[in-house]
C-alpha cells in the first residue's frame, strides 16, 4: 500500500487529495465500469513520451477543459486489486495521470469520472518496447 501511494504522490498529488476507498468499494467501482462502459467503442491516441503534459493530448485535454474545478473522479492503477481506489480532483487528476503511467511503468493508470461519465486508460511504453517505445497509449470511453 505504501509503494502504491508513494506513486501516486511522487506523481504530483498531496497526501490530503487523496481519499481512499475500500476495497469493497473499489469492487463495487469496477462492477459499474464494466457495465456502463461495456458497449462503448473507445477513442485511441498515442502521445510521444517526450510530451508529457496532458495539454498535448486531445483526449485528456478534452476532458480536462470540459469539467469544472470541483469535478471529481477516481485515480488507480492495475494495483487497485490489493490498495483500493483513490477519489481525487479530476482536473488534478489529468494534470498528473501521465506521470503515474510513467513511474509506474508495466502498469495502467486509470481515471473514471465519479459519475461515470468518461473512463480513461494509460499505458507507458520505455524505450525498450519493440512496437512503441517512448510513448503513452491514451484510451478514453465517454458516455455522449
Amino acid at each position: 500500500m505504501k509503494d502504491y501511494e508513494k506513486v501516486i504522490i511522487s506523481s504530483g498529488f498531496n497526501k490530503s487529495d487523496l481519499s481512499l476507498l475500500s476495497l469493497e468499494e473499489s469492487d463495487e467501482v469496477i462492477k459499474k465500469i464494466r457495465i456502463i462502459f461495456s458497449e462503448v467503442s473507445p477513442e485511441n491516441e498515442e502521445l510521444s513520451g517526450d510530451r508529457s503534459c496532458f495539454e498535448y493530448s486531445k483526449l485528456l485535454s478534452d476532458i480536462y477543459y470540459s469539467i469544472s474545478n470541483d469535478s471529481l473522479c477516481y485515480i488507480y492503477t492495475d494495483d487497485f486489486k490489493y490498495c483500493g481506489i483513490f477519489l481525487v480532483n479530476a482536473r488534478k487528476a489529468i494534470e498528473y495521470a501521465l506521470n503515474i503511467a510513467k513511474k509506474d511503468y508495466q502498469n495502467t493508470c486509470f481515471l473514471l469520472d465519479k459519475s461515470f461519465v468518461y473512463s480513461i486508460t494509460i499505458n507507458y511504453y520505455d524505450k525498450e518496447h519493440s512496437d512503441d517505445p517512448n510513448t503513452f497509449d491514451i484510451q478514453r470511453r465517454k458516455i455522449n
